[in-house]
């Protein structure tokens, strides 16, 4: 999978480390649509992922069956971080628990999700960069130039040692050798190097307050949260 937009980034996205966006604050994004009951499913599911009690396959069929197309943006969006946790290329199912455990960024992000999608707010955030030829690199290096070029050195390099047909082998473990270290590198600068493309998309807004817009907005829906919280508990005694 390439760079996942809404990962914690490589460099600081806080204001001023970066030359600000034209776009910044702008708003105006999105459809404004606010499905109520597609948020509150949305949260209990992503509640569910984190805290290891939802299998990444069960999340990936609710994602591309009810989240994937929405119309509300901010449901489709932190679906797609939700999605973005975990890997879809292994075999078993399994939980975000032990060593696949969301670390504590993802942890602060997964909980402003919940408590945006709480909310009936628009989602005022663009839509992150697609990419296609950095996505077409990566899938090209990854399901055919990594397992392609082994398997050539892995056929070669036994009849260039050992076999008859030096002169066919030699021909092929050098192009293979140099389509091996190219995915490699592909795959891991790419894992390792956001794009200017996404580090001017996260300074649209205030980036650790995300998927809020702005960090003011985080802290207004906080305080109201607290104080709702703090209302229902003295209606309890």
């Amino acid at each position: 999978m390439t760079t996942n937009p809404y990962q914690s980034p490589q460099h600081d996205c806080s204001r001023g480390a970066l030359p600000a966006a034209a776009g910044r604050y702008a708003g105006g994004w999105g459809s404004g649509v606010v499905d109520r009951d597609q948020r509150d499913k949305l949260s209990r599911d992503l509640r569910r992922l984190v805290t290891g009690r939802m299998t990444n396959d069960d999340f990936d069929d609710l994602y591309f069956d009810a989240y994937e197309d929405s119309p509300d943006d901010a449901v489709r969006e932190i679906a797609r971080f939700g999605w973005g946790l975990y890997s879809s290329d292994v075999l078993m199912p399994y939980r975000l628990k032990g060593r696949h455990r969301v670390n504590g960024d993802e942890k602060q992000a997964a909980a402003r999700c919940v408590l945006f999608l709480r909310t009936d707010r628009p989602y005022q955030w663009p839509p992150p960069p697609s990419e296609p030829a950095r996505r077409a690199a990566w899938a090209l290096a990854l399901n055919l130039g990594l397992p392609g070029s082994i398997a050539m050195l892995v056929i070669c390099l036994p009849l260039l040692l050992f076999g008859n047909d030096w002169l066919f082998a030699s021909v092929l473990v050098v192009p293979s050798a140099a389509v091996l270290v190219l995915s490699l590198w592909v795959l891991i600068y790419q894992s390792r190097v956001e794009s200017p493309a996404l580090q001017a998309w996260r300074l649209a807004g205030d980036w650790h307050a995300w998927p809020f817009l702005r960090e003011e907005d985080l802290a207004a829906e906080r305080i109201g949260a607290t104080i709702a919280d703090q209302t229902r508990a003295a209606g309890s005694d």
